[in-house]
């Protein structure tokens, strides 16, 4: 073979390999299936179901607030309490720990205050409750009541997934 022609040969075989490594890096096959906005798709409508699931509890409690009623009757709570009741602990004259059994199931933040539910009431700072003991504090995650003898009760908000409620969920094998 002459070397015009091996060079013309070696020539052309390299431009054969770029031409297919170049071919390989523009179409790769997870550029061309996966776009990076679909992940942000997804989180954009969780949060707009998040936004319309909140408005419907605001306007729930409005309806609720206005009737006049202070039980909710279908108020959708997104993790619900566990079936045993919070119970908030004080001392006695004596030194001893009085347990008073309340049940705090949902703590509402808007900008129009903050509001809970406490034994099935819906209550905010400065109601009374159904033994005559009054709600003096309504914090992130816990509320402070202040009793009808004037001893303040602390209520905190259980953990929406604890160790008691992951357990009685299907498929844990706790």
């Amino acid at each position: 073979m002459k070397r015009k022609y091996s060079a013309s040969l070696a020539l052309a075989l390299w431009l054969c390999v770029v031409a297919w490594v170049s071919a390989m890096i523009v179409a790769k096959p997870s550029v061309g299936r996966h776009s990076p906005d679909e992940d942000e798709a997804a989180a954009i409508a969780q949060l707009q179901l998040n936004i319309n699931h909140d408005r419907q509890l605001l306007a729930a409690l409005d309806a609720l607030e206005a009737t006049g009623n202070a039980i909710p009757v279908d108020l959708a709570v997104a993790a619900p309490a566990p079936e045993s009741t919070s119970l908030a602990m004080t001392t006695s004259a004596d030194g001893e720990p009085v347990v008073a059994a309340r049940r705090l199931s949902l703590i509402l933040s808007t900008d129009r205050g903050h509001r809970a539910v406490i034994d099935e009431q819906l209550v905010r700072v400065g109601t009374r409750l159904a033994d005559g003991s009054r709600v003096h504090r309504i914090g992130r995650d816990r509320v402070e009541i202040e009793d009808a003898a004037g001893e303040r009760l602390l209520l905190q908000l259980p953990a929406p997934f604890s160790a008691q409620q992951t357990a009685s969920l299907p498929g844990s094998s706790r």
